[in-house]
């Protein structure tokens, strides 16, 4: 049986993701500090209420999501492929198996009806050799 090997095209389809999610945080965490806070505080984080931050947080962690989201869809995708193609594979061995079982089940029938062919013979022989026995002896008793 043949070895099935699904590969992305190239062997470093994940470093796309990888770089994206590193500038996308990169831009997330370098527009919280230079954008300008209100006067009334010493830094933009700083002043952040708890739904400021879930704001901030979903803002930047969301597209990360999709981003890796797709990634799982894209090796999803290409296992589902791998599994198809293993599935033919065995779809074709299974096939030889049913081929092969059909072949040694002719077999042996053939065999099977050899040995009644030749029980019967061995029986007319024997039979055979049985009326032989049974005139030769009626003939030479008769003499």
């Amino acid at each position: 049986m043949s070895e099935i090997n699904i590969k992305p095209r190239n062997s470093y389809w994940w470093v796309l993701p990888l770089l994206l999610s590193i500038a996308w945080l990169t831009v997330g965490v370098g527009l919280g500090f230079f954008a300008h806070p209100p006067a009334s505080c010493t830094g933009t984080f700083s002043c952040l209420t708890l739904d400021g931050w879930g704001t901030y947080l979903s803002g930047a962690f969301a597209p990360l999501a999709f981003i890796w989201l797709v990634l799982s869809v894209r090796i999803q995708s290409a296992e589902l492929k791998a599994q198809q193609q293993e599935l033919q594979e065995s779809r074709k061995v299974m096939k030889e198996q049913a081929d092969f079982i059909g072949t040694q089940t002719r077999i042996l029938e053939d065999q099977e009806k050899a040995r009644e062919r030749d029980r019967k013979v061995s029986e007319f022989q024997d039979c055979l050799s049985a009326l032989y026995g049974v005139i030769r002896v009626r003939l030479f008793s008769s003499v």
